[in-house]
């Protein structure tokens, strides 16, 4: 297979950050021949390596690049808020919520990184998410309602200025009801707090 014809199918798969393994099934080949043919499409630059085992296409979107560093998780915090609108400052890290490990890596987008911190909770927390559509393939992202409880959550009131800016700046699209729903299922009576300290009564 030409290299322009894998990377219009790896488009048409909504492929934009792929494995070693999605390759070879697209070449219908070996492990060997697929990591030749994927390095030399990287020394090409026709594609990226950001990753063991990890290539993203050119144009792929860094939430997607973020995403694929824990694909069981979804993408929190203030970089949720910031792609929902939801806050001005564009965070220099994206925040990865999953249930399997914590770490932070960094990769390249472009001519500048991308800091991206994986951080693990309980399967209870692990909930309030969707898939979106990305520049190529998709990513998970958490509900807005979600990214407040999350961001509260880990980071306590260090960052809880952020989360009343964008309740303020979602008046009429955030659900009060979902926060302390979602506070509540999450089983933490500090939620509930901070929540009222940011303006939502966890009593209405």
């Amino acid at each position: 297979m030409r290299s322009e014809e894998f990377i219009h199918e790896m488009r048409t798969l909504g492929l934009g950050v792929f494995t070693s393994i999605d390759a070879m099934k697209v070449l219908g080949s070996s492990r060997e021949y697929a990591n030749l043919f994927l390095h030399r499409l990287a020394r090409r630059n026709l594609i990226r390596h950001i990753g063991r085992t990890l290539y993203a296409l050119e144009g792929a979107g860094r939430l997607e690049i973020a995403n694929s560093l824990a694909p069981n998780g979804y993408v929190s915090g203030l970089a949720a808020l910031f792609y929902y609108g939801m806050i001005n400052q564009d965070p220099l890290g994206i925040d990865i919520v999953n249930t399997k490990k914590s770490l932070s890596r960094s990769v390249m987008y472009g001519r500048s990184k991308i800091s991206v911190k994986i951080i693990k909770v309980s399967k209870k927390r692990f909930f309030g998410y969707k898939k979106e559509i990305g520049n190529i393939g998709y990513f998970l992202i958490a509900e807005p309602e979600k990214a407040i409880i999350d961001t509260l959550y880990l980071y306590k009131d260090r960052l809880a200025s952020y989360c009343k800016d964008a309740l303020d700046s979602g008046k009429g699209s955030i659900s009060s009801e979902r926060l302390i729903g979602y506070a509540r299922r999450a089983g933490s009576a500090s939620l509930l707090k901070m929540l009222a300290k940011i303006g939502v009564d966890p009593n209405a």
